[in-house]
């Protein structure tokens, strides 16, 4: 969502986790986000969760708080984002690497 009059962003974002696949501990997760870029790249935004893993047949709701901003280097832009989530037994706190080459 890009307004036409300023340099500000506000998003929707839809994120796929599958995790722990390397451990046989398969873990999904599926987080729909809104939130808000700003001129500099800073970017926020808050949402719901659900997700689940292959030791439990229960699926976990949670809500999300996440904060990223992006690193760029020549044609290639990486992406760090911290999130953090309220969950059944305690908060949990992801940090994300992700790029983009182009």
């Amino acid at each position: 969502i890009v307004p036409t009059n300023s340099e500000n962003q506000a998003l929707m974002e839809f994120v796929v986790l599958v995790g722990g696949v390397e451990q046989d501990a398969l873990n999904l997760s599926l987080v729909w986000l809104a939130g808000y870029r700003l001129p500099g790249g800073l970017e926020f935004g808050v949402g719901p969760s659900v997700s689940m893993n292959k030791d439990s047949d229960d699926v976990t709701t949670s809500m999300i708080v996440a904060v990223g901003r992006p690193c760029r280097s020549g044609s290639c832009t990486c992406r760090r984002t911290s999130r953090s989530r309220s969950a059944k037994g305690g908060p949990r706190v992801t940090t994300l690497l992700g790029w983009i080459v182009g």
